[in-house]
């Protein structure tokens, strides 16, 4: 039996599954409740009010993608589900392998490669942060070092990364939170870049500070943490 904590998972999945899978042209409305009432009735929930609460909002999701995905004249579905793996420079002539899959890759209007990210919590980062995403900017990262060649073709350029937050409603569409192309700053280096030079000095050096940030408040050892009690490290 699927208690409320698990649902809040197979919501996920179940979601994830059925939007990510929508190929162009379609989907179409029919397409997609066939789809979505087929792995919903292979789900067995404890109580039916959770069943209930679930579904009616699995179902406003799927009208928000649905709106999303046919609204956007300009973009061109490529793949969805991508696995990439590659290779970058983090400085001092050490590499770093990135690796991961992406929900769905796309071409926008210019021909440059669009990585878009579906999400079903109902926390959004701030829009002040997107810029230095590092999530979205590994992604574009993945496109510029030729880690969607495969799909993609050589020389892909990134149109920039997206996350679209399928729970949070804007006049019926999800919300949608963009990077675009990451700039380089007066030395040459993109944020990202940047951030995983530090991520590697970091592991290099077997040191994990513990750093206040935006998600200390969600954090369920806040009252353990060195960082709160403004010393000492954590392990």
């Amino acid at each position: 039996m699927i208690s409320a904590i698990v649902a809040v998972v197979i919501f996920a999945l179940v979601i994830t599954l059925v939007v990510i899978f929508a190929r162009e042209p379609g989907p179409t409305p029919t397409d997609i409740a066939i789809s979505y009432e087929l792995a919903w009735d292979r789900l067995d929930f404890e109580s039916p009010w959770i069943a209930d609460r679930e579904r009616a909002e699995a179902e406003k999701v799927i009208d928000r993608f649905l709106k999303w995905h046919a609204g956007r004249p300009d973009r061109a579905f490529v793949a969805s589900e991508v696995p990439f793996s590659v290779e970058v420079d983090v400085g001092g002539g050490e590499r770093a392998a990135l690796s991961g899959r992406l929900d769905r890759v796309e071409r926008d209007g210019d021909g440059r490669v669009v990585v878009v990210d579906f999400k079903t919590s109902r926390n959004a980062p701030p829009e002040t942060s997107l810029g230095a995403n590092p999530q979205l900017g590994l992604y574009q990262l993945a496109v510029e070092s030729g880690g969607l060649d495969a799909v993609c073709g050589e020389g892909a350029r990134s149109g920039g990364a997206e996350l679209v937050q399928l729970r949070l409603d804007v006049a019926g569409s999800p919300k949608v939170q963009v990077q675009p192309p990451q700039a380089p700053d007066d030395d040459g280096y993109k944020p990202v870049e940047l951030q995983l030079a530090s991520a590697a000095q970091v592991m290099r050096s077997e040191r994990f500070v513990a750093t206040a940030n935006d998600h200390c408040r969600m954090c369920d050892f806040a009252s353990l943490c060195p960082a709160r009690r403004r010393s000492g490290t954590v392990v």
